[in-house]
């Protein structure tokens, strides 16, 4: 969550975030599953899971989509639980660095047949296909 004008997390910028007041709407005891569980706590005081910390190498390294692990914590709280799954960015910057030149693709396989509910211009939100 660094592109709001380079500040990060605390910029003040997001108090003005479209996806974070989208998140604000929904119901106050819903999960959430997002890149930046940080961004989410701060500015709505929601917790939320971590997915970035819980995918695993192979998870990473296949071909899977978000959802599918049934050994990942924020994956069953995303289908399982109805968890809307947010992304402000830092699942690209994360599978750039761990993929390099396979991040696109892996991003593309990850979000197959997740289409947004919701897009913003600083994050989208996504729902488990049934």
């Amino acid at each position: 969550a660094e592109d709001r004008a380079g500040g990060g997390t605390t910029v003040y910028a997001w108090r003005d975030s479209p996806t974070l007041r989208a998140l604000d709407a929904l119901a106050p005891g819903l999960p959430v599953v997002s890149d930046d569980a940080a961004l989410v706590l701060l500015w709505t005081g929601r917790p939320a899971h971590d997915m970035l910390r819980t995918l695993s190498p192979d998870f990473l390294a296949g071909t899977a989509p978000y959802g599918s692990d049934p050994d990942d914590a924020s994956q069953q709280a995303f289908c399982e639980e109805s968890a809307p799954l947010v992304l402000f960015g830092g699942l690209s910057v994360t599978l750039q660095e761990e993929l390099g030149d396979a991040a696109r693709g892996r991003m593309a396989s990850l979000l197959a047949g997740l289409p947004p509910a919701a897009a913003y211009t600083d994050g989208s939100i996504y729902t488990c296909q049934p």
